[in-house]
């Protein structure tokens, strides 16, 4: 999707894992630039988004956003 849509900046929500999270628990994947080929150590993520677990949505959703604006401004992503 990368390579066809040339993004700055992608999130995907997506579920956790399973056995690695609440089964209502869900993470947030993002990429800066993303490429054919990158690898999970090319992404930012923001994990265990859930009412009940250990990031409430509201901060979880703040956390994204802050993790965006710096993936934009140094247009990096990753480890």
């Amino acid at each position: 999707m990368g390579k066809r849509l040339q993004p700055e900046l992608i999130i995907v929500r997506i579920g956790e894992r399973p056995g690695l999270g609440p089964a209502a628990s869900r993470r947030a994947s993002m990429a800066s630039r993303p490429q054919a080929g990158d690898t999970d150590a090319d992404h930012g993520r923001v994990s265990h988004l859930c009412a009940n677990g250990d990031t409430d949505p509201r901060t979880g959703a703040a956390c994204i956003l802050a993790l965006a604006q710096q993936m934009k401004r140094y247009q990096i992503s990753g480890a």
